[in-house]
């Protein structure tokens, strides 16, 4: 096993405890949490099985074993906390115990491990022992829509299985297919995304007015959907701290007063104005013909995702390369306490975050995937 040197994984717990100089936002009046990190797993020269070439999801079981999903290899590779590798369980293929493109580990409420295999359009149900894993299950999609990456929910008996579909008025949604374990369809939960206004889309004509494009505005705000534990959801866009989360109880809404986000960098600036000219040679135009250009700052919110507890973690925008941070709100809507994490750390959907261990992902300059386990102070 080849983990980051110790040296490298102090400067990183460092930062992680230093995240308490990240951006002031308006007080909360709860707990901060600092997550430190404990370590790191993978490797850019080894070879070994500690080579990610795609991390696609991780989770961790109830023997405390860390599962990621490697989306190019088509396994899944079985770590213990400390980074060391266990073993790795499928292979890449069509058959039993294979994967195409396997996304999005999940463990189930009775402790097995559903993964989604997005290239075979069904789910693999597996059992993990401490040395070996066997696939017992597999469950097909309801749908047309296999290849997206999403998180798997559980409500009750039933498996939540996100993608597009057409309603009876012939319009193409997305839903949450809710099946049995047999695979047939007990419900289907729509969900109707942000509209282009929302989203600062503007339509613009190209080719003497032959071709109309809609086009959004780098930097600008993104639709915000997410599915948790026991069939909670959240909604929103991430230019309003002012987003939607619903329960099994009962859907409240829950936010704070933060107007703005951060100002660009000047890296992002960059990043910014490179869109911009993708954007104005896909419409045959010059940049001054958009109806956008690069904001000053970015939008108050950057993303939002569930804990396994049920607990909706809101992580708010934050200048470039600073710690992150995310306000965590009780199902029921009550703001429990903000965390913070060291900045190069990406949560999202396909993290994982138990109450005392959170795993997340990093990818290095050089496009390298790493799996980062981060645990709460004691």
């Amino acid at each position: 096993m080849h983990l980051r040197s110790t040296a490298t994984l102090a400067t990183i717990a460092a930062l992680a405890g230093c995240a308490g100089d990240a951006p002031e936002f308006p007080d909360p009046d709860v707990e901060v949490v600092a997550l430190d990190v404990s370590s790191v797993i993978g490797s850019i020269d080894s070879g070994g099985p500690e080579s990610f070439g795609q991390v696609s999801g991780v989770a961790v079981d109830a023997a405390g074993r860390v599962l990621v999903s490697d989306a190019q290899s088509g396994t899944i590779k079985v770590f213990d906390v400390s980074g060391a590798f266990l073993y790795e369980a499928g292979r890449e293929g069509q058959g039993p115990d294979e994967f195409g493109s396997p996304c999005c580990v999940t463990v189930a409420p009775d402790g097995r491990v559903w993964v989604r295999d997005r290239l075979n359009a069904r789910y693999g149900v597996w059992e993990f022992g401490d040395s070996t894993a066997r696939g017992v299950a597999t469950v097909r999609m309801a749908h047309g829509d296999p290849r997206r990456s999403s998180p798997i929910s559980f409500r009750d008996s039933l498996v939540g299985d996100l993608g597009l579909f057409t309603d009876d008025d012939g319009r193409r949604r997305l839903g949450r297919h809710w099946l049995a374990l047999d695979g047939s369809v007990v419900e289907v939960e729509a969900f109707d995304p942000a509209t282009p206004e929302d989203l600062g889309g503007e339509s613009v004509s190209a080719r003497g007015g032959a071709v109309t494009y809609f086009l959004y505005p780098p930097q600008g705000p993104e639709d915000l959907l997410d599915f948790g534990p026991r069939g909670s959801a959240v909604r929103g866009v991430t230019s309003s701290y002012d987003v939607e989360l619903a329960t099994a109880v009962g859907t409240t809404r829950v936010g704070r007063p933060v107007a703005e986000g951060p100002t660009l960098s000047e890296r992002e600036v960059g990043i910014a104005s490179s869109r911009l000219e993708q954007l104005a040679a896909r419409i045959d135009g010059a940049v001054s013909d958009l109806p956008f250009g690069v904001p000053d700052r970015k939008p108050p919110l950057a993303d939002a995702y569930f804990a396994q507890n049920g607990n909706l973690w809101v992580e708010l925008s934050v200048p470039d390369g600073a710690p992150r941070v995310a306000d965590v709100w009780s199902p029921s809507g009550e703001l429990l306490e903000r965390v913070t994490w060291p900045g190069d750390v990406e949560l999202s959907s396909r993290s994982w975050i138990g109450d005392d261990v959170v795993v997340g992902q990093r990818r290095d300059e050089l496009g390298v995937d790493y799996v980062v386990v981060m645990v709460r102070p004691r």
